[in-house]
């Protein structure tokens, strides 16, 4: 009995922590991982948050339909997780279409990851292409680095969503 409970109540924490479509972290958990990762910043071990919007992602939906719009969310968390595993991250499904990735920046510049997920992404989508609908889609991804213990995790989520917008205009503008 008490092995059973002790499944029953591993499988309920999984769920609690889980996004059920993408596989990925959901929010709460990475809203507790910041909370655990953040008191070890330190210039010596930096954390790189980044935040992450699929760009016209409503048009996906609109046209190609919702569950068209579920397998974009499946190829990005696929991508996510295919890039984070490169660089022993955490990553989730912040909500909808937003994903998230913590990272040590020992060793990595922001723009070098956010170039492997751009990279990546490309990537995954010409092997995708040969199988489903002819559509590509672009991510925009903002970032921040914490270098010091004492951040609050809403603090550097909310430096991560300035740049995501600033790079989610010029991309509206053209200029990406």
């Amino acid at each position: 009995f008490m092995m059973i409970l002790i499944l029953f109540l591993m499988l309920q924490n999984m769920q609690i922590y889980h996004d059920a479509l993408t596989g990925l972290n959901n929010r709460r958990r990475l809203n507790r991982y910041l909370e655990e990762c953040l008191t070890k910043a330190s210039s010596e071990h930096p954390v790189l948050l980044f935040l992450m919007d699929i760009n016209s992602f409503k048009t996906i939906n609109d046209v190609y339909g919702h569950l068209e719009g579920d397998q974009a969310l499946k190829i990005f968390s696929g991508v996510l997780k295919d890039v984070a595993s490169r660089y022993y991250a955490f990553v989730a499904r912040y909500g909808g279409d937003e994903f998230c990735m913590v990272a040590d920046a020992a060793g990595h510049t922001p723009e070098e990851i956010s170039a492997d997920i751009q990279q990546s992404l490309k990537n995954a989508q010409k092997k995708d292409a040969e199988e489903n609908e002819s559509y590509t889609f672009t991510v925009s991804i903002g970032y921040t680095v914490c270098d010091r213990g004492e951040a609050r995790p809403d603090s550097i989520l909310s430096s991560a969503d300035r740049l995501l917008y600033e790079n989610k205009k010029k991309w509206h503008e053209g200029i990406q």
